[in-house]
């Protein structure tokens, strides 16, 4: 029992200590709040958390993609921010 309880305590420490190093206090908050909208909302006749849900997990995939690293010198396609001209002289 005692191996059974150290490896569920050991397995939830390292998710912990994997969401605060890769998500901000802001994306930790999000995530939260997915797992609450998935948890209370299976009846998707009854409520609203799934739409809840799946706006939250778009969020997340978002940030993800806006975070997935560039090759150099590739096209962003007008996404990526511009410098204002007074900026590069």
């Amino acid at each position: 029992m005692r191996r059974l309880v150290y490896r569920v305590f050991r397995s939830f420490s390292a998710l912990q200590h994997r969401v605060r190093r890769r998500l901000t206090p802001v994306g930790q908050l999000v995530a939260a709040g997915l797992l609450a909208a998935i948890i209370v909302g299976p009846n998707t006749r009854l409520t609203v958390a799934y739409q809840a849900a799946t706006f939250l997990l778009a969020l997340l995939v978002v940030a993800a993609l806006e975070r997935w690293p560039r090759r150099p010198g590739s096209s962003c396609s007008g996404v990526c921010r511009a410098s204002p001209p007074s900026a590069s002289r």
